[in-house]
């Protein structure tokens, strides 16, 4: 197969445009060992290297607007493309938010606001600008008294309220169509890696019991609600066993687990091409 792989653009890789690389690295590296003419570029590039082969399949970390509708325009005269740009592009926070929610997968409780201020939540509780992925410290606020609503301007995307859940931070990753499923609790160890330091709050983990099926199968199912063949997210577990998404997203670095995780997205690739 033709296959092209892109590379996230910095911006959208905050404190992980290295971890970001490495997987993508990982991914290509297992197709041109089975053979495959494999070609990677740079998300700002997908205008030069869209037309440039007839491709079989196209694997993205792409999140930009401009670049995503060139794909799209691909993906409708039938190239295939994980993950899907087409879903991407109805997928900014609002859009993927109310997506879960429809489809009930377990969350705290959540409203939209035009600002954090009007939420009808008790503090404390986290304020998630409305647009795409966080690319900045500002987009994710965890919000504890009515001061630090003062501070935070008003902005043209739609804000998120969410509710503060207690309990263990975990992290977990999946590819769909595989047996793939990882997750760790990032606060473990003191020295573990963090975009912003948000997931200090919730603390060491006391490490609540829970069902490891049930966790797969509800990631699997906000999966198949958000429309992405590759993802992570992060859930809390709370003292009394409930599992609750508190975050969703596209393609991930896999930092924790990227050789089985580029593996598993290798399989998936090798899946599509059969189905062309």
């Amino acid at each position: 197969m033709n296959i092209l792989c892109i590379r996230r653009a910095h911006r959208f890789s905050p404190s992980s445009v290295e971890r970001d690389a490495q997987i993508m690295q990982s991914v290509a590296a297992l197709l041109q060992k089975a053979e495959h003419h494999v070609v990677t570029c740079a998300e700002e590039n997908v205008p030069e290297f869209i037309n440039q082969c007839s491709w079989d399949c196209i694997v993205s970390m792409t999140r930009s607007e401009a670049a995503l509708t060139l794909l799209a325009q691909a993906e409708q005269h039938g190239i295939r493309i994980l993950n899907s740009p087409s879903t991407l592009l109805k997928s900014d926070r609002v859009n993927l938010t109310t997506r879960l929610l429809t489809q009930q997968i377990p969350m705290p409780a959540t409203t939209f606001v035009r600002h954090p201020n009007t939420a009808q939540l008790p503090f404390p509780y986290w304020a998630k600008r409305g647009g795409a992925g966080a690319e900045t410290k500002s987009d994710v606020v965890f919000i504890e008294s009515a001061e630090q609503l003062r501070s935070l301007p008003y902005v043209s995307e739609e804000y998120i309220a969410v509710a503060h859940a207690e309990g263990d931070l975990i992290k977990f990753y999946g590819v769909a169509g595989t047996a793939f499923f990882h997750y760790y609790y990032p606060t473990a160890a003191t020295d573990g890696f963090s975009k912003f330091g948000l997931e200090r709050i919730n603390g060491r983990p006391a490490y609540h019991s829970f069902d490891e099926t049930t966790f797969k199968s509800i990631a699997a199912h906000a999966a198949k609600a958000a429309g992405f063949d590759i993802y992570g997210g992060d859930a809390i577990i709370t003292a009394d066993n409930k599992i609750l998404v508190i975050d969703f997203n596209d393609f991930p670095s896999f930092a924790n687990c990227r050789t089985a995780a580029a593996e598993a997205i290798f399989q998936r690739i090798n899946n599509y091409g059969e189905r062309t």
